[in-house]
């Protein structure tokens, strides 16, 4: 009886030990999407409101030639539906003034739907594995810098402004 005991409570430390680390690293695991074209097109019809203008990526080499020729860098935010820590982004940070005005001024910022139209091929592309994942490239599409989970704000415009700088020296 008492080694059953052990067991169960190996299996409810376990179970716990793993939520906490969801909760720690504050991210999402891809989920493989069955979305149907119908659900697909109401989803994609709900409005973002945050103060950073994001767009959807049709193309990211559309985006990477657009960013060539206005000189301006590439931020990508790899977000799903379901993703609670991603929604706490788009209120907290992303509607923030400093933020969106940062980001604003010198990067073309795409949302990516990592479940939708190119979001699959475009996590593979990226090796995308949870969400939120963030990933800043330089106009020709090259991988600066990669963040996974929710950042706070002064991180995020920390790490932001660090990549700004050292592509200006």
């Amino acid at each position: 009886m008492q080694s059953n005991f052990k067991f169960l409570w190996l299996g409810y430390m376990m179970a716990g030990m793993s939520m906490c680390l969801l909760f720690v690293c504050n991210c999402s695991p891809v989920k493989h999407s069955t979305t149907t074209a119908a659900n697909a097109k109401h989803k994609k019809s709900k409005g973002l409101n945050t103060l950073v203008r994001f767009e959807d990526c049709k193309s990211l080499s559309q985006t990477i030639d657009r960013a060539q020729s206005s000189q301006q860098l590439i931020f990508m935010d790899f977000y799903a539906d379901w993703c609670i820590p991603c929604k706490v982004m788009d209120q907290e940070v992303f509607n923030d003034v400093e933020v969106a005005d940062l980001l604003n001024n010198h990067f073309i910022n795409v949302k990516i739907n990592g479940e939708l139209d190119n979001g699959p091929d475009l996590v593979a592309m990226h090796e995308v594995s949870s969400y939120p994942n963030y990933i800043w490239l330089d106009s020709k599409g090259a991988i600066l810098h990669r963040e996974v989970g929710a950042l706070s704000r002064s991180k995020f415009l920390s790490i932001t402004a660090d990549i700004i700088s050292r592509l200006k020296r």
